[in-house]
């Protein structure tokens, strides 16, 4: 695992499409851009989050603050995602 330290560029909810729906079916996707090696070189991924989660993604997009998380970095077709994403949070 390694941590990733960035900010949140992107933030996708599939289940803000059918507000009728109660379920916690849907997909939050949080887009993130970080330094891949602390050389000034950024790359963008993907990763899922809970409810909790994404609530602080929003918050520190609109802040424009950085988050933290640890992960694993995954090619997914032509996509970068982080799996097994843990501790989530506004960077200090």
């Amino acid at each position: 695992m390694r941590t990733f330290i960035g900010k949140v560029v992107g933030l996708a909810d599939s289940r803000a499409a059918d507000d009728d729906d109660d379920s916690d079916d849907g997909e939050r996707v949080v887009t993130l851009r970080f330094d891949v090696n602390g050389r000034g070189r950024d790359q963008t991924a993907r990763l899922h989050l809970d409810e909790a989660g994404y609530r602080a993604a929003c918050d520190a997009h609109r802040d424009g603050r950085a988050v933290t998380l640890r992960g694993h970095l995954e090619r997914r077709g032509k996509r970068w995602w982080i799996v097994a994403a843990e501790g989530f949070a506004p960077a200090s």
